[in-house]
């Protein structure tokens, strides 16, 4: 029970990272709906850009992105995610956007590699306990 709470208290310290950055202009990109559920979930309440709702696109992404002023990138880490997470940096920073992976890491460090999708992170939500 320590080793949750644990990691539930430094993914919400991650989670007041993204508040700041979201208040400074940041957007989080997320694959899709349970993916920004699950991030809201923990307490994050700024923009969120889903890269595969509703027809958007890497085009919509970087139309998104350039209103901003950092893109966070919250992809999942199986396959599917790696390869979109490749081409939204190869893609965005060919614009000279500014591109945040830090966060991403940081939630595998913290979850020792425990969740491969983003949604996942739902089961740490302080109301799951």
């Amino acid at each position: 029970m320590k080793k949750y709470r644990d990691t539930s208290q430094k993914l919400a310290a991650v989670v007041n990272y993204l508040n700041s950055e979201a208040s400074s202009g940041a957007i989080i990109v997320v694959e899709g709906e349970r993916d920004e559920d699950a991030v809201r979930s923990l307490g994050y309440t700024g923009e969120i850009y889903k890269l595969c709702s509703n027809g958007k696109s890497y085009m919509g992404l970087l139309n998104a992105s350039e209103t901003h002023t950092k893109t966070i990138l919250l992809l999942d880490y199986d396959r599917k995610g790696r390869y979109m997470l490749s081409r939204s940096i190869k893609i965005l920073q060919s614009k000279g956007i500014s591109v945040d992976i830090w966060v991403r890491k940081k939630i595998r460090e913290i979850t020792k590699g425990g969740i491969g999708h983003i949604e996942e992170l739902s089961h740490f939500c302080p109301d799951s306990s």
